[in-house]
């Protein structure tokens, strides 16, 4: 039913919804129930009710639609789109690529990040156990491919690397063990109540501090508030990164205000 709906364009949550309403006659007030009475155009819900054609390589995401996302079918989509893999395989597949994203990590992170069961994910391990390194993250063995080793060795130096990273940038979400990146000390201050991240400050893979912006049509204000001390250097980076924003966001003037 939701292949047959997007035979012929993409469909944004509430359309998903309002069609598969229709055709199974059961009420869609559910489907676009935000909560406290408020209503929202395709809520959650859709997504459970979409995720099957997902799975099976049916559906994917499709151009936004505005501040909506939209679903689409995948031989519509992509222009040679590729057959499902094996089980086996495509857990191969996508072990490799969070390893080479988030690495090291732990069986852990990846049941977190992923959601699939840790004896699938050690069966997974153990069968790619020969490109695979185990290294030491502040104390926690994690696994590495051993194909990055090289190109990790070959990137460090003694040039100090600064970030202003947004809230729920994907570097931050990739561990369920999070010690390598924030100080116990400061982790509330990162991770918050109700699921919300705030926005960061990664100064060699480390987090920092946090930040914040405020844009006015001409105008680009950034507030930074560090963990400890700043020193000059430190400064002059994250003075470029606010000028590699304003630039982004096209805003002619830019204020920088840093704080502890």
């Amino acid at each position: 039913m939701v292949v047959k709906a997007l035979k012929d364009d993409p469909l944004t949550r509430g359309q998903l919804a309002a069609y598969l309403g229709q055709r199974l006659g059961t009420k869609t007030k559910d489907w676009r129930d935000a909560g406290w009475g408020r209503q929202t155009v395709g809520s959650a819900t859709t997504w459970h009710l979409a995720r099957p054609a997902v799975v099976r390589g049916l559906v994917c995401f499709g151009p936004t639609d505005g501040q909506e996302i939209t679903f689409t079918r995948v031989d519509r989509w992509l222009h040679a789109p590729r057959p499902m893999p094996p089980e086996a395989e495509a857990e191969e597949w996508v072990v490799r690529w969070y390893l080479q994203a988030f690495g090291p990590a732990d069986v852990d992170d990846l049941k977190s990040w992923s959601g699939v069961h840790t004896r699938r994910l050690r069966a997974t391990l153990e069968r790619l156990r020969d490109e695979l390194v185990v290294v030491d993250r502040i104390g926690r063995p994690g696994f590495l491919l051993r194909r990055d080793v090289s190109d990790l060795e070959r990137a460090g130096s003694d040039r100090r690397v600064a970030r202003l990273l947004p809230s729920f940038d994907p570097f931050m979400l990739g561990h369920r063990h999070r010690g390598h990146l924030v100080d116990q000390s400061h982790y509330g201050h990162v991770y918050k109540d109700q699921g919300w991240l705030a926005p960061v400050v990664l100064l060699d893979g480390r987090v920092a501090g946090t930040w914040s912006y405020r844009r006015t049509p001409r105008r680009l204000d950034v507030a930074v508030k560090m963990f400890g001390t700043l020193d000059s250097e430190t400064r002059k980076l994250l003075e470029e990164e606010a000028r590699d924003l304003s630039r982004f966001l096209e805003a002619r003037d830019l204020a920088i205000r840093f704080a502890r």
